[in-house]
């Protein structure tokens, strides 16, 4: 694994780090905030630190969520495209241990935005639980216009 970035290290459950080469804070952080969503959602409110780096929280979550990370080999490289993009190992809804950096965040909304990892698999819930997102900001905008 590469040196830290802000004191954190990976999140990927496998220990390789996609995107070494990036500069501080220049690392997508989607990946975290879908994690902690998939663990909330599976009761993980208050998980204990992460056995292989104590800086993140550990999580439970399909193999899907957690290998987020590798899909974002290309992130930062010029020369090199979505393509290096690989499919998930084994069972893509087998329960794997990671970490994420979002464990300081409240459990609300990612109790919400989590739900489509409970029914769906692969791209259909990662996609789901962005639509999520976007319907919670709208309903946000939607209150504040009403409020002007």
């Amino acid at each position: 694994m590469g040196p830290p970035r802000n004191g954190r290290d990976s999140e990927v459950a496998s220990a390789k780090i996609p995107n070494d080469d990036l500069r501080e804070g220049n690392n997508p952080d989607e990946p975290s905030h879908a994690i902690r969503a998939a663990e909330v959602v599976r009761g993980q409110i208050n998980p204990p630190p992460w056995n292989q780096n104590k800086a993140l929280a550990a999580a439970e979550v399909p193999a899907y969520v957690a290998w987020m990370h590798e899909r974002t080999c290309y992130v930062g490289q010029t020369k090199v495209t979505p393509a290096c993009e690989t499919v998930v190992p084994g069972d893509p809804n087998r329960l794997v241990s990671t970490g994420t950096s979002a464990q300081d965040n409240s459990p609300v909304y990612y109790a919400i935005v989590g739900l489509p990892t409970l029914f769906l698999s692969g791209d259909l819930a990662i996609f789901s639980m962005r639509f999520l997102n976007v319907l919670i900001c709208a309903a946000a905008l939607a209150v504040m216009v009403m409020q002007l």
